[in-house]
């Protein structure tokens, strides 16, 4: 049995940064084969930090080798006349297109989804843009921070005393990555089932906003508004993160036991008091309970608190940092990060997609180099010539 479950897909990804290019890595994770079409100079993530001992290398960033595993790398300006046949050519035997063109864009060029679906009518066109292809806002640019605060993600993170919090390393682009890629494998059924193709609008904005969906009820059914933080500063047990000796650990009081149980816990008789018996309790006597707590927190380590806590029952969660998450007993027994060997940075350990599938494992073939599949592509399946390659190449076409 093959273990890559998409190895019949082919997929053409015109897209650039974190959002298209996820969606790339979720399929070719399971062996779809990707074939990423980038500009001469490059994706854009390949300038984007960390790089090896803070060098800039446009085949080392880390942010490019983590969201382009697994895929061809060519090069291809489809600016030019010349590269938009070609991409064409691409397009004709391709299962799935990704692309992030603003919808202008995409038209003057000719390769909006009625022009792509008469030259290939199965052709699944999955477009990802800040705000999708129609309205208002169609046309304008946005970054991660200001998708979360149009998305009113923002508004219900951080603490309520200080400004809103976006959630760090693109959390709202992600969140669209992983949207368009489910909605591909719909699409895909869909093609399997009538041979037809589909168009994929994707808002970023929209995606953003689909994830604290509950809000936008809360409001709607009741009229209330969500604040930042549910009751920050006043849950010390309830969900709360509290320092311990060697870093934090999050509180809270779920999992079945009564509150009497934590007493003992935390060595501390006092908090069997009645008055901290109630979550409402717990709330309006908040300072002494962290009188109790706090000091007994301060003197042990975070995982030998969790490791009680599992014992006897409490939900406790320690923060670990990302040292610590590699080395996290469970995730290692799942098998979930990956090592991968890249020619510029050697062997790294890479985050798995996951989930898993019985009897099949994900792809582990690094980021493809600047223009590194260009011989593969279009010579092997495109049928240029080497001669015709070194022509296209000098003309700055690819």
């Amino acid at each position: 049995m093959s273990y890559q479950i998409l190895d019949d897909v082919v997929i053409v990804e015109l897209a650039q940064g974190v959002a298209g290019p996820l969606a790339g890595k979720l399929l070719s994770n399971w062996g779809a084969q990707v074939i990423k079409v980038e500009p001469p100079e490059g994706d854009s993530s390949r300038r984007m930090g960390p790089f090896p001992d803070d060098v800039p290398d446009p085949n080392a960033s880390g942010w490019f080798l983590d969201l382009n595993t697994a895929k061809k790398g060519i090069t291809l300006d489809v600016a030019t006349p010349t590269g938009r046949e070609i991409l064409k050519r691409l397009l004709v035997d391709a299962d799935v297109f990704i692309e992030d063109l603003p919808a202008e864009t995409q038209e003057a060029m000719g390769l909006g989804y009625e022009a792509l679906a008469q030259l290939n009518p199965r052709l699944i066109v999955s477009s990802i843009t800040p705000f999708g292809k129609r309205g208002p806002y169609a046309g304008y640019k946005a970054t991660d921070m200001v998708l979360q605060a149009l998305g009113g993600y923002m508004s219900v993170n951080g603490d309520p005393e200080r400004a809103p919090l976006q959630i760090p390393l693109e959390h709202g682009l992600y969140m669209a990555g992983r949207q368009v890629a489910l909605a591909t494998m719909m699409a895909l059924h869909y093609q399997r089932e009538t041979g037809q193709g589909q168009h994929i609008d994707t808002s970023a904005l929209e995606c953003v906003l689909m994830e604290p969906s509950f809000m936008m009820l809360w409001y709607t059914y009741l009229g209330g508004i969500e604040g930042r933080g549910r009751g920050y500063g006043l849950r010390v047990v309830d969900g709360d993160l509290k320092e311990c000796k060697d870093g934090w650990i999050a509180l809270t009081a779920d999992g079945g036991n009564p509150w009497s149980a934590f007493a003992p816990f935390f060595g501390a008789p006092e908090l069997a008091d009645e008055k901290f018996a109630s979550r409402t309790g717990r709330r309006d006597h908040r300072k002494d309970l962290e009188a109790l707590v706090e000091p007994a927190l301060r003197k042990r380590e975070k995982m030998e608190l969790f490791d009680a806590a599992v014992k006897n029952r409490f939900v406790f969660g320690p923060v670990q940092t990302p040292e610590e998450v590699l080395r996290c007993p469970q995730l290692g027994a799942r098998g979930f990060f990956r090592e991968i060997d890249h020619p510029r940075t050697g062997p790294m350990r890479y985050p798995g997609p996951g989930m898993s599938f019985a009897g099949h494992a994900p792809t582990t073939a690094p980021a493809p180099c600047l223009g590194q599949h260009n011989v593969d592509v279009y010579c092997e399946r495109l049928g240029y010539s080497r001669e015709e390659l070194t022509r296209l190449r000098n003309l700055g076409i690819v």
